[in-house]
């Protein structure tokens, strides 16, 4: 036992010493701790102010710095080891790295990270809405990581404009401009989509205040001077917000008398009349081209699109005997009209099947006389109706070789 008792002591002995050794460096750990930087929060905005505390630092005085080279400057842990401090506005958009080093030292003994979000890019538009025909102008914000936008414009029919924009890469901004339609279109979207960077930003806008005219005439042709040609024109308010009379016509032919009306809510819309008689040089000419806009009092002033009414001497037409079509994939003309009992002025028009055509192509048309009776065509008289511009040309020598050539048999 005496032997046993003596082992016993020598263990416990040994268990003493060891607390006595090691047991002070142990005190000390818990007194400092693990020196630690915490921001008050793991991602901030451009121009936000970040707080940062410290604990468990020796105390004394620290240095800190961002992304090893930005001066935070110099803070003190107290004798608790903690210390607060608030960073700089930050301005710089990335990822930071925070670290703290003892005066003097070339060696961080604690760091975090944070990071600092741009601003999500923008686009909008200078009016929530527009009358049709209006100026557009189109801005954008916080395009810092581009040097050019997309922009794509999509209206509520289907169609679509897309053209790119240089960005100024000092402040990340852009600007453009863009006429509408002159015909009414109720909504619009804007997308705008960094070419370098990725990112999309979104806005829409209406064309509200909109007053549409429809004019028509009765009768269409005319044979006589002195005839009266009775026109009609119906206004309507096409937008989404109410306009104000009184509303006018502007006819380049007619006088035309409006009802007196003091307000048009969206949907509602009034006729106005006017008439024209037939001159002597209608009658020379072969035809009346009268043209009118509408326009309503709303602040601002909204005018319509403009319409346009021929009348002319009554038309004898001839029908693409082998129908629309008859060419597979290729499109032509379905009928061509002219007025027979005109004594002076050629009165001609054609028909396509249709007018909207891809790529370079063209619908064209002529139509070649024999002025001289020699029994070749000596003048031509041409149209085209290309995919987004139409035009005419006439003369005797034409450029066209294989669609209006100059010599051909009739």
């Amino acid at each position: 036992m005496y032997k046993l008792s003596k082992g016993i002591l020598k263990v416990l002995d040994l268990v003493v010493i060891f607390v006595m050794t090691f047991g002070s460096p142990m005190s000390a750990l818990a007194q400092e701790g693990m020196p630690v930087l915490m921001p008050d929060k793991p991602t901030y905005a451009l121009g936000d102010v970040a707080h940062i505390t410290g604990s468990g630092f020796a105390p004394g005085d620290y240095n800190l710095k961002a992304n090893g080279t930005l001066q935070w400057g110099s803070v003190t842990a107290d004798g608790a080891g903690a210390f607060a401090v608030d960073s700089p506005a930050l301005d710089t958009a990335g990822a930071y790295k925070l670290e703290a080093f003892p005066a003097g030292a070339d060696a961080a003994v604690a760091s975090v990270d944070f990071t600092v979000d741009a601003p999500a890019p923008t686009v909008q538009s200078d009016k929530l809405d527009y009358a049709p025909g209006e100026l557009v102008t189109i801005t954008g914000g916080n395009w810092l990581e581009d040097t050019q936008v997309h922009l794509v414009v999509n209206d509520a029919i289907g169609q679509t404009w897309a053209y790119d924009v240089m960005v100024d890469v000092v402040n990340g901004t852009f600007v453009s401009t863009f006429n509408l339609p002159n015909t009414f279109i109720s909504d619009y979207i804007v997308s705008a989509t960094g070419v370098q960077s990725g990112k999309t930003a979104y806005t829409s806008f209406t064309d509200a205040a909109a007053l549409t005219l429809t004019k028509s005439a009765s009768p269409l042709t005319y044979t006589a001077s002195g005839q009266v040609i009775a026109f009609s024109y119906l206004l309507q308010n096409t937008g989404t917000t109410t306009l104000n009379g009184p509303f006018t016509v502007t006819d380049n032919k007619a006088t035309v008398s409006c009802p007196a009306t003091a307000t048009l809510a969206p949907n509602a819309s009034i006729t106005c009349t006017g008439s024209y008689h037939i001159t002597a040089a209608d009658m020379s000419l072969g035809y009346a081209v009268n043209t009118a806009t509408a326009s309503s009092s709303n602040p601002g002033a909204t005018t319509s699109n403009t319409d346009v009414r021929i009348v002319s001497f009554p038309l004898a037409c001839r029908i693409d005997s082998d129908g629309a079509n008859d060419v597979p994939g290729q499109k032509d003309l379905t009928m061509e009209c002219d007025a027979p009992t005109a004594v002076n002025p050629l009165v001609i028009s054609w028909n396509w099947d249709v007018i909207s055509m891809s790529g370079s192509n063209s619908a064209d048309a002529c139509a070649l006389f024999d002025t001289n009776n020699n029994g070749l065509a000596d003048y031509a008289l041409c149209a085209s109706c290309g995919r987004l511009v139409s035009f005419r040309y006439q003369g005797g020598l034409l450029d066209q070789p294989g669609r209006c050539g100059w010599r051909h048999d009739l």
